[in-house]
C-alpha cells in the first residue's frame, strides 16, 4: 500500500470520527464540542424553515439555543458516510436518523442527509459548509428541504 493510499484511509476515518462526535456531541447538548467540528467560517443550511444558511460559529450557537436546546433529549444515528476525499478538502454524505423527545412527552423522528464540505485544520477535519436534506420525517409536519427524488412510478 503506497503511503498516500494509508493517507487516504487515515483521512476518511478521521472524517467519519468528526461526523459521530457531532451526533455524539449534539446528543449531550454539549454546544462548545459541537461547535468544534465545525470551522469558524461555517456555512450552515438547515433550510428556510430554520433560518437558511447561516455562517460562523455564533450562528450555530444561536441557532441550537432556540431549536434542538428545546428538547429533552435527542438521539442521533449515523448510518452510511460516503466520503469523496479533494486534498486538503472532501464531500460528504452521512445518512442520519434524530429523534427528538420534546418536554412534553411527544416524539418527531427525522431522517436526512448531511450533505458536508470538511477542511483538514490544524485541529484535524471540520465541517466548513452542511446542507440538510430530509427524507422522511414523523411527528412533525411543517416546511422541508427534502431530498431531491425521481418519481417512482415513472
Amino acid at each position: 500500500m503506497s503511503a498516500k493510499s494509508l493517507q487516504d484511509l487515515l483521512d476518511i476515518e478521521d472524517i467519519r470520527n468528526t461526523e459521530a462526535e457531532y451526533c455524539e456531541a449534539i446528543d449531550e447538548f454539549d454546544l462548545e464540542r459541537v461547535i468544534g467540528t465545525f470551522t469558524e467560517d461555517c456555512v450552515t443550511d438547515y433550510g428556510k424553515a430554520r433560518g437558511g444558511a447561516q455562517t460562523g460559529h455564533d450562528a450555530l450557537r444561536r441557532r441550537w439555543q432556540g431549536q434542538t436546546g428545546g428538547a429533552r433529549h435527542t438521539h442521533h444515528q449515523l448510518g452510511q458516510v460516503r466520503v469523496h476525499l479533494r486534498g486538503d478538502e472532501a464531500d460528504c454524505v452521512a445518512y442520519a436518523i434524530a429523534d427528538h423527545e420534546r418536554n412534553d412527552g411527544s416524539r418527531i423522528t427525522f431522517r436526512y442527509q448531511y450533505r458536508d464540505t470538511l477542511r483538514r485544520t490544524p485541529q484535524g477535519w471540520r465541517i466548513a459548509h452542511r446542507r440538510l436534506l430530509f427524507t422522511v420525517v414523523d411527528g412533525a409536519a411543517g416546511e422541508r428541504e427534502w431530498l431531491p427524488r425521481k418519481d417512482p412510478r415513472g
